[in-house]
């Protein structure tokens, strides 16, 4: 009988959630597929990692849902970004009800962000506050 072999590619996580660093200020995170609770928190133990960022990307192009009680965890993500001296939040969302749940989070977190249907125009609307900003 053969033994069985693991896959190296080990199951993530985060819940299809990657969080990167945009040198020298902006912290990105991007969610993918279906969006949860465990992968949400992920979110904000990666940005803690983060201290100096000024801006906030988030990239929800690829989202296809959201795990019931994923707000609680994005209100308190954002609310760890506007406690931290964010300068500005944007996000990618081109699907209406993406950005519908996203919008309503804002809210309830206070912190304003702006929403933008394609990438390009959300890193450019970020490079803009950050030349008003010096």
């Amino acid at each position: 009988m053969k033994a069985h072999r693991q896959s190296a590619v080990a199951p993530r996580p985060d819940g299809n959630v990657v969080v990167r660093w945009e040198p020298p200020d902006i912290v990105e995170i991007v969610f993918s597929g279906y969006v949860t609770v465990r992968g949400t928190e992920y979110a904000i133990d990666g940005v803690c990692q983060h201290p100096d960022a000024r801006f906030l990307l988030i990239n929800a192009t690829d989202v296809t849902g959201f795990e019931p009680g994923v707000r609680v965890p994005g209100v308190t993500l954002l609310r760890v970004m506007k406690e931290r001296g964010i300068k500005h939040a944007v996000a990618v969302a081109p699907s209406p009800g993406v950005r519908m749940i996203g919008s309503a989070v804002a809210f309830v977190a206070a912190l304003k962000v702006d929403f933008f249907a394609l990438r390009r125009d959300a890193i450019g609307c970020l490079e803009q506050k950050r030349s008003e900003a010096g």
